[in-house]
């Protein structure tokens, strides 16, 4: 683990931006290993940023301020973005296998449409984070630790079989079948319940493959 100031992270990235408008200038941002706890890198482009070492990545990002920053098509794999501020951030194409985004804030209410699009979730840990209206189309979330899933107004328990949100404990089939109506009931926008119903249908994904 190596530890970056913030003068060599703001070089790391000015090089970086002159990479990305031409690859013959500047140079590709590594931040493999780097100890970048409570970093600032608000707006920051690290799209196509390596994150990670050729075989293992362990980037640490704990508590990082990433809002609006551009991480699409970065090589975040095992990076530790435990209770990261990413709000309006972009990980679309994002290689996030074996990410650590526990607690991570990826939810409207913080976050304004995290797009997840594509990205590679596998096996990553999003135990709760906070995921409410993140765009999570097309992303593959095979093995992803999904079985605490903060919404705005409850926490969603997946137990393997039957799923928990709220108060209310059913099976995903009855969870499908009712989700819509229950989030009116509860004045969720049409943005968080179809939120759910991606949720749920991660859940009966992964009920799937484990039988």
């Amino acid at each position: 683990m190596r530890e970056i100031t913030q003068d060599e992270l703001k070089e790391i990235l000015e090089q970086h931006k002159l990479w990305l408008n031409d690859n013959t200038k500047g140079c590709r941002a590594n931040l493999s290993y780097a100890y970048l706890y409570n970093a600032n890198l608000s707006n920051a482009n690290l799209s196509y940023a390596y994150l990670h070492n050729a075989r293992l990545s362990n980037a640490n990002l704990q508590n990082a301020n990433l809002h609006n920053a551009n991480l699409s098509n970065a090589y975040l794999h095992k990076a530790d973005l435990s209770h990261a501020d990413l709000s309006n951030a972009n990980l679309s194409y994002a290689y996030l296998s074996n990410a650590n985004l526990s607690n991570a804030n990826l939810s409207y209410a913080y976050l304004h449409n995290a797009r997840l699009s594509h990205a590679d979730l596998s096996n990553a840990n999003l135990s709760y984070a906070y995921l409410s209206n993140a765009d999570l189309s097309r992303a593959n979330l095979s093995n992803a630790n999904i079985v605490t899933f903060q919404f705005k107004k409850h926490i969603a328990y997946f137990t393997g079989k039957d799923l928990r949100i709220g108060c209310k404990t059913e099976t995903l089939q009855d969870w499908q079948n009712d989700y819509e109506e229950i989030g009116k009931k509860n004045d969720y926008t049409e943005q968080e319940i179809k939120m759910y119903g991606r949720f749920i249908e991660m859940c009966i994904e992964i009920q799937n493959e484990e039988t």
